[in-house]
């Protein structure tokens, strides 16, 4: 902000009694550039005057501040606004909205249990999507709208993948390292490592549960696919190591989530499995006219079994026993 000779000579006043008389408006100041010079003293505490400052600036009417705030680009100052309006959703917007917005300030208010705070902040996707900080407080925010979890995890999903392509670690280095057995293949014999891997998932925050889904070793993820958040338990689906044998035993499992088994089932290369199909067929938590179309692929033998089951739904049985009538005519 450029501010007048007089302006320029009070923002370096030293003199409490000059400075007292700046916030009694005794000088021939724009409002905005009093606005600055206000802010300024209020930030350094100088002379001990920063209650009284900030108690000058919340007096101010809201419009006018936010006319000041269009007319600086100073973070600390617009940092500064934000914390003394924490609760004044219209001026967080116009917070949140300014271009020069620090995004250290919007990595705290993304911890904030305010759930309207929070979608102000996911409205700026071009600010939080690309900073890894900002992502993991809104991932580990428990008042996080639960429509946005899946938007923000994408950005993990899509982060780690990237690495993984580049064959670069998706954490940094000192993390990397630290967690590394949660990465590298583990002995199935060696239950004392088993046991340290499952200890160190349980202190994992959300975000980095769903960073280690993505890319952690098999044991990893045989233990977070039974994770109670679904994001997580979604993301080990997305690991560019998951194996076929183990997609067969997920999807025999009827205590996973309806969305493990329907991610399977739309996997086009997992589901020309034969037992990947039978699986999902018995799985209760397969959607019924799914099950009903991987009918038609299954041999007589699997085919019989279905249609006299009474752990399946009455359509499936009933279309399994039509399609063996038809086949032995």
């Amino acid at each position: 902000m450029r501010l007048s000779e007089v302006g320029l000579k009070l923002l370096n006043e030293q003199n409490r009694e000059i400075n007292i008389k700046v916030l009694e408006g005794s000088f021939p100041l724009q409002l905005n550039e009093l606005i600055y010079i206000v802010s300024v003293y209020a930030i350094e505490n100088r002379n001990g005057l920063r209650e009284k400052c900030i108690h000058y600036l919340r007096e101010i009417p809201p419009h006018l501040l936010k006319n000041f705030l269009k007319d600086t680009e100073d973070e600390k100052i617009i940092a500064l606004i934000a914390y003394l309006f924490q609760d004044d959703l219209e001026m967080l917007e116009t917070v949140f909205s300014h271009k020069a917005v620090p995004a250290s300030l919007v990595e705290r208010f993304a911890t904030s249990k305010n759930q309207d705070v929070l979608r102000l902040i996911l409205l700026r996707e071009e600010i939080w999507s690309s900073n890894q900080k900002i992502i993991d407080n809104l991932l580990n925010n428990p008042s996080l709208p639960l429509e946005y979890y899946d938007k923000v995890s994408f950005y993990v999903s899509k982060k780690v993948t990237e690495c993984i392509e580049k064959k670069e670690p998706p954490l940094p280095k000192e993390v990397f390292i630290e967690h590394k057995e949660l990465v590298e293949n583990v002995d199935e014999n060696d239950e004392e490592k088993k046991r340290s891997i499952a200890g160190k998932i349980a202190k994992l925050s959300v975000a980095e549960k769903i960073k280690f889904a993505l890319m952690g070793n098999k044991e990893v993820r045989g233990i977070l696919i039974k994770d109670s958040n679904k994001l997580v338990s979604t993301a080990v689906l997305k690991n560019p190591r998951i194996t076929e044998g183990e997609v067969i035993k997920i999807s025999q499992d009827k205590n996973l989530p309806d969305e493990i088994i329907r991610a399977i089932a739309m996997n086009k290369n997992w589901v020309q499995n034969y037992n990947i199909r039978l699986n999902l067929v018995f799985n209760p938590k397969t959607p019924v006219q799914v099950s009903v179309k991987f009918l038609s692929s299954l041999g007589n033998k699997d085919l019989d079994k279905i249609s006299k089951s009474k752990n399946v739904s009455s359509i499936i049985s009933s279309t399994a026993r039509k399609i063996l009538v038809q086949r032995s005519k």
